[in-house]
């Protein structure tokens, strides 16, 4: 009689350990835990949580320590529907991560797996998500790799992941010889690293690279390669500005045309960055693109047409800055998308029948109407 095939269900729990005090960035975070240190506008947990439910996370534990009541402050004063958040006390927040990561055993122990994150970590809604996707119906533990590290990842500071076959993980550490990839600081863990965790405290080692050696050594933690998205480590003033060229990186639209690429984003990046730092919505620079581009139609068919032509292009920038700025501070949504083309093509509209008027004083005839 053949066994039946174990099923497991869907990952909806995730533990994110944010126990640490980030003494090495200071001078960024101005004395505050790592997580709540903004990155362009944005809190780095408001961040990593809106990934989390993009990825189909539920439940989400944090696990706290230095500064604790300022992180609970901070997820009390939150809105993100559908995601439930729980934070949980580190009263050993000095020590070692894999202590963070006991404090929520039993937190999740009705839980076949669950994903953990390091709070310092920024990663892309679209990798965590993929990452998700992608791991198999197993009874291992899983670990995201990159294996082909480029800019932003400390060499001398980066846990580094040998593999063999089946991409099983053979060693981790740091300063590892003959290493395939980086360790990206996302797991789907099973129960069994809590045992391991224990092994590894009774031989006085408490992180959790010394767990998922004993996993390791019981063949059952492997990788799966990053292959969409982006992820950073985030330890130091170098790796923060580092994230933040990569969060720039993405505002770019596919769609741009040629003016808009070359011209019109060199322009609206360093703009989308400087209000991301300040209250205005994305749906406030909509508006003021629009108004823009009705001044822009008004001194067309006054007969103004330089002064035309240049409001027409500061509005076209300020339309590309609406959608650069939602993404920046995570206020992307389907109404914001639905105002900003009605009101493009209504002011595109405008502008159109302007240039035909001014062109007509010029000129009268049907050439060009």
């Amino acid at each position: 009689m053949m066994t039946p095939e174990k099923t497991f269900a869907p990952i909806r729990t995730a533990v994110m350990l944010s126990a640490g005090d980030g003494e090495r960035l200071r001078a960024v975070a101005n004395g505050r835990p790592k997580c709540l240190m903004e990155l362009l506008g944005v809190t780095l947990l408001e961040r990593n949580l809106h990934a989390l439910k993009e990825a189909g996370i539920r439940t989400v534990l944090l696990v706290v320590g230095y500064q604790g009541h300022a992180i609970e402050e901070k997820v009390e004063q939150l809105d993100l529907d559908g995601l439930t958040i729980r934070c949980l006390r580190n009263p050993y927040w000095r020590s070692e991560n894999g202590l963070s990561l006991m404090q929520a055993r039993e937190a999740v122990s009705d839980q076949q797996r669950f994903l953990l994150l390091m709070s310092d970590h920024l990663f892309d809604p679209g990798t965590l998500r993929d990452f998700l996707s992608r791991v198999p119906d197993d009874d291992r533990s899983h670990l995201l790799v990159d294996l082909s590290p480029g800019e932003g990842v400390d060499e001398d500071d980066a846990t580094y992941v040998r593999l063999s076959a089946h991409n099983r993980v053979s060693a981790i550490g740091k300063g590892l010889d003959q290493a395939q990839g980086v360790d990206c600081g996302a797991f789907v863990l099973t129960q069994d690293i809590f045992p391991a965790l224990e092994r590894s405290f009774a031989a006085g080692d408490s992180t959790l690279t010394a767990a998922n050696r004993r996993l390791i050594q019981q063949r059952s933690l492997a990788g799966i390669p990053l292959r969409t998205g982006f992820w950073q480590d985030i330890d130091t003033p170098t790796d923060y500005q580092s994230a933040k060229k990569k969060l720039l990186a993405t505002l770019p639209n596919s769609g741009d045309g040629l003016v808009s690429r070359h011209i019109n984003r060199k322009l609206s990046r360093p703009l989308s960055v400087w209000l991301a730092r300040t209250r205005a919505t994305p749906n406030q620079v909509t508006l003021a693109s629009f108004f823009l581009g009705l001044v822009g139609a008004a001194l067309f068919a006054l007969g103004h047409p330089l002064g035309a032509g240049l409001t027409v292009q500061l509005s076209s920038i300020l339309d590309g800055t609406d959608g650069e700025l939602a993404r920046l501070k995570l206020r992307t949504s389907p109404w914001g998308g639905f105002l900003d083309a009605l009101l493009d093509r209504y002011a595109d509209g405008l502008i159109l029948l302007a240039m035909g008027y001014y062109a007509y004083t010029l000129s009268p005839g049907w050439l060009p109407i």
